[in-house]
């Protein structure tokens, strides 16, 4: 299944610290909770990885729902996330933090994702990328960014056990 499809199924969304703003366009913050299957197939699929227990993975994408997402998912796997908006925060969070491992998304407007694969391929300890696309050229994207040095690539909706094993690999 899907992540979109197991989150949007399996996610709980607690009302405890809700926020919401409505504007032009309305959304509503809650602070998610996984619960149930989701939850325990999450920590089935990360039991018994070889990444050591706390890996920090950073999460590099401009759509912030799916960053939060993948985030959550990750942190109830056990791994230390930290997140970044755009490749221009992700590389000074790079230089201050170094992750264990990053997860950008290929297609961002102010620098994209295949422009910090080179940049941090250029780091010396250069921390193992994966790479991820969703849109219709998302192979075409992906093939590149493989091209530049990502140890591996997804493609959007991405498949929860792919990205665990990917990440298990990777460390």
């Amino acid at each position: 299944m899907r992540l979109n499809q197991q989150i949007s199924k399996k996610v709980s969304m607690t009302p405890a610290g809700a926020r919401a703003s409505f504007s032009q366009g309305s959304s509503m913050r809650l602070p998610c909770t996984q619960t149930g299957e989701l939850a325990a197939e999450t920590r089935t699929l990360a039991a018994g990885e070889s990444a050591r227990p706390g890996t920090s993975v950073l999460v590099v994408d401009e759509d912030g729902s799916e960053r939060r997402l993948i985030a959550c998912l990750l942190e109830t796997a056990g791994f230390r996330v930290t997140q970044a908006a755009n490749a221009k925060e992700a590389l000074i969070l790079i230089a201050h933090d170094r992750p264990d491992v990053v997860l950008t998304d290929i297609l961002m407007r102010e620098k994209d994702g295949l422009e910090l694969i080179q940049e941090v391929r250029r780091l010396e300890q250069a921390p193992p990328i994966i790479a991820m696309a969703g849109t219709g050229r998302a192979d075409t994207y992906l093939n590149v960014a493989r091209f530049l040095g990502a140890e591996a690539v997804l493609k959007k909706p991405i498949e929860v056990d792919q990205l665990l094993r990917f990440l298990r690999e990777a460390c």
